[in-house]
């Protein structure tokens, strides 16, 4: 199972609350933090990802760095889910 980039983008919308014109900007290496990301959001973020993917993410990934553009998010997933 592979997390596609739509699939990320959708989840960013809900739970940055990213509007779908600035969605459509967001490149894949664009910082999340210029769009409210912060550390009650990733946690957040976090936790919708393990839900959404079966998963769970260990405490060493537990970083805003790991989940702060949509290629790191996609990197993070593909870690976890074979």
């Amino acid at each position: 199972m592979e997390t596609k980039s739509s699939d990320i983008r959708n989840l960013l919308t809900v739970t940055l609350g990213i509007s779908s014109q600035d969605m459509d900007k967001l490149g894949e290496n664009d910082d999340l933090r210029s769009f409210g990301l912060n550390s009650i959001s990733c946690i957040d973020l976090i936790v919708k990802l393990e839900e959404e993917n079966g998963i769970s993410i260990s405490d060493e990934d537990l970083l805003i760095d790991n989940v702060c553009t949509i290629n790191n998010i996609g990197n993070l997933l593909k870690r976890y889910i074979s």
